[in-house]
């Protein structure tokens, strides 16, 4: 076990450095998985609706937050694959006036358990950034990034050879925005296409 302690002081600087050494290892393990996956079992890529129960701390209350999202996944063999992950909301029941969306890019492992059955059971873990922006009418807009990372999983049942849905995947959300940690909830649900093996 290794543990890390930082100074306070240089808490938001290490945690910029970490949250771009994840990113720059998804897309180097997204890279390289790539030319393996299209030799064993293939690719998939997915539309999805997503929501995102937001609880921003420090006594503020929770939002709802509804839009749309994608994955790119390549498998690396018949149980592990590599997944980019892209989603936006929009939050609801804001003022008149007021407008504020999120969108998060993610990337990590998959786990899956292909049993040749139609229900395909997997679990992932993913690191990256999410952006939030708000305008107001009148007073302009803002916008932060933060880092954000998911764990969580999901079962897909499959249509057929190519097509499968994703009834549900449910996933803790962490992001860290204005010296703040964020614990919320995302759960997404769609189409998946699945091309090659």
């Amino acid at each position: 076990m290794i543990v890390i302690v930082l100074a306070p002081r240089g808490d938001f600087l290490m945690e910029e450095r970490m949250r771009k050494l994840f990113i720059l290892f998804g897309f180097a393990l997204f890279a390289t998985s790539i030319a393996q996956a299209q030799e064993t079992r293939g690719m998939e890529v997915s539309g999805q609706y997503q929501y995102v129960r937001i609880y921003p701390g420090q006594g503020n209350p929770s939002a709802n937050c509804q839009g749309a999202g994608g994955t790119f996944a390549a498998n690396v063999n018949r149980w592990v694959g590599v997944v980019g992950d892209v989603g936006y909301c929009k939050l609801t029941g804001q003022a008149a006036g007021v407008s504020a969306h999120e969108v998060n890019y993610l990337f990590g492992p998959r786990f899956s358990y292909r049993n040749y059955g139609r229900v395909t059971p997997y679990a992932q873990v993913l690191f990256g950034g999410e952006r939030a922006s708000t305008s107001i009418t009148g007073l302009g807009s803002a916008s932060t990034n933060a880092f954000a990372m998911t764990f969580g999983g999901g079962a897909d049942f499959r249509v057929s050879r190519h097509l499968a849905f994703r009834a549900i995947q449910f996933e803790y959300l962490y992001t860290h925005f204005s010296g703040a940690k964020q614990n919320n909830l995302r759960i997404q649900s769609g189409l998946v296409y699945r091309f090659g093996r």
